[in-house]
């Protein structure tokens, strides 16, 4: 059995490619399971920064045979044994590699909207440019 647990922006719609992915597989794989940790986008960093120094994987080859810095990870995903996949990309190809399956969601206005859901089970509501609707507005 494997448990994967993803982390990122919750406004990020290659979390939430990564995430539909995961629904997907847990749903129809026995032995597959998921924990979803969306962020706060101000809070990411330091949650990564912390997941980082917890897990030890600052000087740790992540499951593709690199070192994988917190700065370049726009997502994070690892086993709960604690080996890091990586970002999305990373996952899409340990799923590919592992489960022979692959993501089919390419829709950007479904992925946003989907990162949209998520942003709203953190509590993150974007900053609207009033200057922009204004403008909208008198145009």
């Amino acid at each position: 059995m494997v448990h994967i647990i993803l982390s990122g922006k919750c406004n990020d719609p290659q979390f939430a490619k990564a995430e539909m992915l995961s629904y997907f597989l847990q749903k129809n794989l026995p032995d597959f399971n998921i924990t979803i940790v969306p962020q706060h986008p101000n809070e990411y960093q330091s949650y990564l920064n912390k997941i980082y120094k917890e897990n030890g994987w600052e000087f740790t080859l992540a499951r593709d045979r690199k070192i994988k810095k917190p700065d370049n990870l726009n997502q994070c995903i690892w086993i709960s044994s604690g080996q890091l996949i990586g970002n999305t990309d990373d996952f899409l190809v340990y799923v590919k590699e592992s489960y022979g399956q692959e993501s089919l969601i390419e829709d950007p206005d479904l992925l946003e909207s989907i990162a949209q859901e998520s942003s709203k089970s953190v509590g993150f509501i974007p900053e609207v440019n009033t200057d922009t609707i204004a403008q909208g507005i008198i145009a």
